[in-house]
């Protein structure tokens, strides 16, 4: 693939900066354009055996950019080349990279996505594009024959599933009204629904606000783990809730309970 082909297309991302469709739309743009070639490389594990890594079947590395665990692809070796030497990526005289077929670009994602990996990063050099990994499993998929594994709405969604599965958060939920304190003493609680809707917070204060709201004089809200999370979505399927909303900062992203425990079930 030309160097210049991609490079440009990450350029013209400044000029729709200010229209966030437009600048989304060509995202997509720039990975179809590097999954439909036939050279694609990435970082490779330093833990990899001597072997594998010389035979190109080393792991795949992730590193973190902006605290977010992310895959780096870049569309040529030269490139790769260029940035495992500015880091020293080397093990033994041996770049720590690979040419990775699409193939296992498509599984490989799709496992990372469900691993805390939220990020992508496509660099060229001067030039490069930091999206979400989200957005190449979507057009992973297509290219396969499938739909998106999400909507763009729903990124959210999973990004707060990795941070409460491979991170310290929590999430806040209130108890339906009559909820008493042994029920939640012993996990048997059902979650308020409103408007068809159970309402998870990131941040206490705002799960405190809701209670109140509903009702519940003491702001009462109950802090959930992964465990426990996954206990109260499956006891979802058989409740009248339509449906999920996360809320961080009053920003809410809603999901229905079936994707929800589909997601789940593929952390697990």
């Amino acid at each position: 693939m030309s160097i210049g082909k991609v490079q440009e297309k990450i350029r013209s991302l400044n000029n729709v900066r200010n229209n966030p469709k437009e600048y989304l739309d060509k995202c997509d743009e720039i990975i179809r354009l590097l999954i439909g070639s036939n050279e694609i490389y990435t970082l490779v594990s330093k833990d990899s055996s001597e072997e594998f890594i010389k035979s190109g079947r080393g792991d795949i590395r992730y590193g973190i950019h902006e605290n977010i665990p992310t895959m780096w692809l870049f569309s040529e070796e030269k490139i790769a080349k260029e940035y495992a030497d500015y880091y020293n990526l080397k093990l033994k005289g041996e770049y720590l990279i690979k040419k990775i077929p699409f193939e296992e670009l498509s599984l490989e994602s799709y496992r990372a996505m469900f691993s805390g990996v939220g990020k992508l990063i496509v660099d060229e050099g001067r030039e490069y594009l930091a999206c979400s990994l989200y957005d190449l499993v979507n057009q992973c998929l297509i290219k396969n024959g499938q739909g998106p594994i999400l909507e763009r709405k729903e990124y959210l969604v999973m990004n707060i599933l990795n941070s409460i599965k491979y991170g310290n958060a929590k999430l806040w939920v209130v108890p339906k009204a009559g909820t008493t304190f042994n029920d939640i003493i012993f996990n048997n609680f059902d979650p308020a629904i409103e408007g068809g809707y159970v309402r998870f917070f990131i941040n206490k204060n705002e799960s405190s606000t809701y209670s109140k709201r509903l009702g519940h004089t003491n702001g009462i809200s109950i802090d959930l783990d992964m465990s426990s999370f996954n206990t109260t979505i499956e006891s979802l399927l058989k409740s009248e809730a339509k449906g999920v909303k996360f809320i961080i900062n009053n920003i809410e992203s809603d999901i229905t309970v079936e994707k929800l425990n589909s997601l789940l079930s593929k952390m697990n």
